[in-house]
């Protein structure tokens, strides 16, 4: 048996589509000082929710500037770990990056869900944690 933590930011958000929200997805793992979930494609809307994350093993992150919204960087068992949104202005492409102090392993997601029709996407970060699950 051995332990392995188990990183997670939870959003609630308000004025999503009712069905097929998400739209676009991209994510990425390499050894780098810089990081990045890597671009999606186009997204089909404006006003959509962009949400990003980031673990970082052994080294203090840095992420995106606005108009990202980024939490707290939770540092834990030798891995970083970071999230954050933003409501895009216009349709584009969605990357979540940043640096880091020094050359580590990483991964990286960013994904875009579509607005409800006629309204603006309201997220509510209700928590990040880091929560220890063992595994045998």
């Amino acid at each position: 048996c051995f332990g392995r933590l188990v990183r997670h930011a939870s959003y609630e958000v308000s004025g999503l589509a009712s069905s097929g929200v998400t739209d676009q997805t991209s994510k990425a793992t390499a050894t780098s000082a810089s990081w990045s979930s890597g671009s999606t494609a186009t997204t089909t809307a404006a006003s959509e929710l962009w949400v990003g994350t980031v673990a970082y093993l052994s080294e203090v992150i840095t992420g995106p500037s606005s108009p990202w919204v980024n939490t707290a960087n939770t540092a834990t068992g030798g891995t970083d770990f970071m999230s954050g949104y933003q409501i895009a202005s216009s349709a584009g492409t969605a990357t979540y990056s940043g640096t880091a102090a020094g050359s580590g392993l990483y991964a990286a997601a960013v994904a875009t869900f579509l607005p409800a029709a006629g309204t603006l996407p309201s997220p509510l970060i209700l928590r990040q944690a880091v929560k220890r699950a063992s595994l045998w």
